[in-house]
């Protein structure tokens, strides 16, 4: 009987020893690229107009938040938003560049994952 509820304790203190890890764990980050040297911002919502970055991606200049390249699918429907005043919302992911990369003169890459984008008013 002793044997039976020590086995108890036992396996409750692991089971709660369990819980506290899993909500003390921290939340994965949902920036994937290089993620050792690139930083969740969160959510957020960006306004300006829409061009191409030299590598063809399309590049949103908001005015708080600077040039941020927006992670879109490829294909015709990307195109429609080239010249346009957008609204795009997203997780702003922030690479910081190393010291041999060809990164912009801030030495960090702003971009935008999980994009919903829409005309702008």
């Amino acid at each position: 009987m002793i044997r039976a509820l020590l086995i108890f304790v036992f396996l409750l203190a692991s089971a709660c020893a369990h819980d506290n890890a899993a909500k003390n764990a921290p939340e994965p980050n949902p920036c994937s690229w290089r993620s050792d040297t690139t930083v969740h911002k969160g959510k957020v919502t960006l306004q300006g107009p829409v061009s191409y970055t030299k590598g063809a991606q399309l590049w949103l200049q908001d005015p708080n938040h600077g040039g941020v390249i927006l992670k879109v699918p490829k294909g015709p429907d990307r195109k429609r938003w080239l010249e346009t005043q957008a609204i795009a919302s997203g997780d702003l992911c922030v690479y910081t560049c190393g010291p041999m990369e060809q990164c912009l003169t801030s030495g960090r890459i702003q971009y935008l994952i999980n994009v919903e984008i829409k005309a702008a008013p």
